[in-house]
């Protein structure tokens, strides 16, 4: 143990004494420190004004282009959808390329236009529609003569130019068609 203590003993006059061998630790410390301040001194990472002006330019002119790419992509799109309608259309095709079909609109007076797949047909026009379509197109009219005849009072069998059957069945009528 007495060993141990001069150990200590000299340890601590060493560095009471500042000794040259527990100074050079200190040294390098004190070195690495002062770099660190030179570091954070001279190396700065913040932008210069003129650095920050070119990359302001350098972005807008980035999101310029790509908008202007997104916009070439959108009208070369309607486009191909235009000519391939005009296209289509020239061989009595829809839009969808089934067979096309004219449909003469004629509407009740209570209907401005039709509204079907955001598109709007108006009262004594023709149009060239798919088969689908026109048996929309027909259907509303029918339905909206329909209404009309059924609030003013009209006999719709009179409109399409039949006449009505009244017939009454009794058992002398047995077995006629």
């Amino acid at each position: 143990m007495a060993d141990d203590k001069t150990n200590v003993d000299d340890k601590l006059d060493a560095l009471l004494a500042g000794s040259a061998e527990d100074s050079a630790p200190k040294e390098v410390a004190q070195k690495k420190k002062s770099a660190k301040a030179k570091a954070t001194a001279d190396d700065s990472f913040e932008l210069t004004e003129a650095e920050k002006e070119e990359l302001s330019a350098l972005a807008a002119s980035d999101v310029t282009e790509e908008l202007k790419e997104q916009k070439r992509k959108a009208f070369l799109e309607s486009e191909r959808a235009r000519i391939r309608r005009e296209k289509l259309f020239q061989h009595g095709k829809d839009e969808n390329g089934a067979d096309a079909e004219a449909v003469a609109v004629i509407l009740a007076p209570h209907s401005p236009f039709l509204r079907l797949d955001h598109n709007i047909y108006y009262h004594g026009r023709v149009y060239r529609v798919g088969q689908q379509k026109a048996a929309v197109l027909k259907e509303q009219m029918y339905r909206g003569w329909l209404h009309m005849s059924e609030i003013s009072g009209e006999n719709m069998n009179a409109f399409y130019g039949r006449q009505a059957r009244n017939m009454t069945i009794n058992p002398s009528n047995a077995g006629v068609a």
